[in-house]
């Protein structure tokens, strides 16, 4: 009878370690599967375009963006990061990449904080041209962690500036996780070398 006592919780023993062990992989699997399904950015705030002089296009977009909550710190270097731009309408712009730089805190003010500043400051004659800029002081480095935030922004040519009612799709894409896709309708009104938010 002691024999079979032990046996018996012996092998109970077992079972209850192989469900543990199983719940525990089961739970690893979904784990990553969330992390490779989820962006390790997200947008923080408004979208904001600037207008150009003519009022019948926009030149410029800055898109602020932060980690998002629970995820890891994310390089921000061009080797390691990318972005796609699409432009449907009367503007028809497809580019698999065209991240180019990024800028510390001290480099931007440097530039200047206005976004008339930056634009003067990019260069988008062969194409459009988008540079990560920090804008938390005390940044010195190229990584953004929790706590920070960035702008992306991009630069569009005097002849491919998007016009209203032409939808603006940007890929911002990690070494790891899903890829953030922000996608806007320029406004139907567009004041003259003003700035106006896209939402």
């Amino acid at each position: 009878m002691i024999a079979f006592v032990v046996v018996a919780a012996a092998l109970a023993f077992v079972v209850l370690n192989m469900g543990m062990f199983t719940t525990q992989r089961a739970r690893e699997t979904i784990n990553s599967g969330l992390a490779h399904a989820s962006s390790a950015l997200e947008v923080d705030g408004s979208i904001t375009a600037l207008v150009n002089s003519s009022g019948k296009g926009v030149e410029l977009i800055s898109i602020p963006l932060r980690l998002a909550p629970g995820k890891d710190s994310v390089d921000l270097n061009p080797e390691k990061l990318t972005v796609a731009l699409f432009v449907t309408g009367t503007q028809n712009l497809a580019y698999e990449n065209i991240y180019s730089k990024v800028f510390t805190a001290q480099e931007w003010s440097t530039v200047g904080y206005g976004l008339s500043s930056i634009n003067d400051k990019i260069d988008a004659s062969n194409g459009p041209n988008a540079t990560m800029i920090f804008v938390v002081e005390r940044v010195a480095d190229t990584v953004l962690s929790y706590g920070e935030k960035v702008l992306l922004v991009i630069k569009f040519p005097s002849a491919s500036c998007p016009a209203p009612y032409d939808n603006i799709r940007v890929e911002i894409r990690t070494p790891e996780g899903a890829p953030l896709t922000v996608e806007r309708v320029v406004p139907a009104i567009l004041p003259e070398g003003q700035a106006v938010a896209l939402g």
